[in-house]
């Protein structure tokens, strides 16, 4: 148990290092984030994990991968990219995840009102490895780090920026009540600091402090139903924590119907997904599944998200 707290106040120590980073990493990874309100900290179960709690991905047996696209407001598109490799037991589990933003071309408009005709490009791109891995002195407990580059561009000027995720991940595997194969985390993400920055100005701190929590509340052969949340707080600001909630319920285990509730002034209050596996049960062959979630906004136009997960059997 001290060890445990000796490792949750190692990450307490680095949100006093300065950070800065881009807004579009704040942009959900997956259409199964989105449709538990990201309250997945706690809750690994396909490689977009990293994005949240990079610990999650040591849970890995099988190597998996996951395609997200998300139709964006005012004709912006994003994709989330994201793949997890076991390397074995005396490694880990490796991930890897690209996302990027881009947006359509701005036109130049001179002062006098003259269009040039010309037009100014727009993109943000974030690549990260990470590694996550069982803690060997301590039971059923994971760990995990990434490490990202991130680059935002427009016309000529452009932001260069490192990121460092870390996180930790514990499994309870006795039932408690109703309440089973309980997992608690605590994750620092979007930890930065500016490499080059031909804006002259500085973006506020992303750096945020997430504590979570999962559990099945049954599970048969047929239908399973499990709960997680997360707390979350960004390291420098004076307001308070983001709370988010979710849930999901499968049916043999092809079928997922998700919901989320989160704290948000700018989304709805409540978000609803379905997921689709196919697949399953032939293990030569790798499970395909397929997510999607509408995010509701209150006064601007719904998000579509779309994913594709494949998830490989050794």
């Amino acid at each position: 148990m001290k060890t445990k707290l000796i490792l949750i106040l190692l990450l307490f120590i680095l949100i006093n290092i300065e950070a800065y980073a881009n807004d579009f990493l704040l942009i959900s990874s997956s259409a199964r984030a989105s449709s538990m309100a990201e309250a997945i900290s706690a809750f690994p179960e396909d490689a977009d994990i990293m994005n949240y709690n990079p610990a999650g991905l040591a849970v890995f047996e099988n190597d998996q991968l996951s395609l997200t696209y998300i139709k964006w407001f005012a004709e912006m598109n994003y994709e989330n990219i994201s793949y997890a490799r076991n390397l074995g037991p005396r490694i880990g589990v490796a991930g890897i995840n690209f996302k990027m933003l881009h947006y359509p071309g701005f036109e130049v408009i001179r002062d006098d009102g003259t269009r040039t005709g010309e037009k100014i490009n727009e993109f943000d791109t974030a690549i990260a490895i990470g590694l996550g891995r069982k803690i060997t002195f301590l039971k059923n407990s994971f760990g995990g780090i990434n490490i990202r580059m991130i680059n935002s561009r427009l016309a000529d000027y452009s932001r260069f920026s490192l990121g460092l995720d870390a996180g930790l991940l514990s499994i309870e595997e006795k039932a408690i009540f109703i309440f089973r194969n309980i997992k608690t985390s605590v994750a620092l993400r979007d930890l930065m600091i500016d490499l080059k920055n031909d804006t002259d100005s500085d973006a506020p701190s992303l750096a945020m402090m997430a504590f979570g929590l999962s559990s099945g509340l049954f599970d048969s052969k047929k239908s399973r139903l499990s709960v997680a949340m997360e707390l979350a707080k960004k390291v420098i600001s004076q307001g308070l924590p983001e709370f988010k909630i979710g849930a999901e319920y499968s049916f043999k285990q092809r079928l997922y119907l998700r919901a989320g509730y989160k704290i948000d002034r700018s989304a709805s209050d409540l978000c609803f997904g379905i997921g689709l596996n196919i697949n399953q049960y032939q293990p030569e062959y790798p499970d395909i599944g397929f997510d999607y979630t509408m995010v509701p906004y209150k006064h601007l136009e719904n998000v579509h998200v779309i994913s594709f997960i494949m998830k490989f059997h050794k």
